[in-house]
């Protein structure tokens, strides 16, 4: 049996949790500010009553739904929650074409809530007072980012415990995807803790040493 809460407390400051969800154990994460217990909901792709309860469980007041990139993995619930959706600029068309998105092959071709905000590199979206800034990391999808925080980063499906995102797609592009992984992701400090959008969370120390596509 799956293990689907895992709950990291990474300061005074801020919590992180881990819900697996999904066919293909997607991670979804409520990353909260312990003060105010303001939280947002990351890549819900599926699965949206279980992670309701685990945000009621945890006594979390949801400000806003962010995805890291338009697949239907990521995505799949969106339109389940009462909550501003923001997503990656370059990817504003995966969320009404269901090739682009996947839902014509993983789902039943449908489409999805638009997002009422597009986020470009360098934004900051606040949560609480704990803040989470936006990487543009191009390559698994032309609008996939990472949101990074206070020593943590949340890649999506660019940077895998050990792997990177698939390029197989029409709109990926691998050459692309580790040019930005090296540029954007592996000049950070190396103790962040990263957190994936599927399998278990790793360090920017130890993909840098490690991960045998980089």
């Amino acid at each position: 049996m799956r293990s689907y809460f895992k709950q990291f407390v990474m300061s005074e400051k801020f919590m992180v949790e881990k819900i697996v969800v999904g066919p293909v154990f997607s991670n979804c994460y409520l990353f909260a500010c312990e003060s105010e217990r303001i939280c947002a909901v990351i890549d819900p792709g599926a699965e949206a009553e279980l992670i309701k309860q685990r945000i009621m469980d945890l006594n979390l007041k949801p400000k806003c739904i962010i995805v890291t990139h338009g697949h239907i993995d990521h995505i799949g619930a969106i339109g389940e929650f009462n909550l501003p959706v923001y997503a990656g600029n370059a990817d504003s068309d995966y969320f009404n074409n269901p090739a682009k998105s996947l839902s014509l092959f993983m789902g039943d071709g449908q489409t999805f809530k638009n997002p009422s905000k597009f986020l470009k590199e360098g934004d900051k979206v606040d949560i609480g007072g704990c803040f989470l800034k936006v990487i543009e990391v191009p390559g698994h999808t032309p609008g996939s980012i990472c949101l990074l925080g206070d020593g943590i980063l949340f890649s999506g499906d660019t940077l895998f415990a050990g792997g990177i995102g698939r390029t197989d797609f029409p709109d990926s592009d691998g050459q692309l995807l580790i040019k930005m992984i090296k540029e954007k992701l592996l000049i950070l400090e190396e103790t962040i803790k990263v957190y994936p959008g599927h399998g278990e969370a790793t360090t920017i120390r130890i993909e840098k040493r490690n991960n045998p596509f980089l």
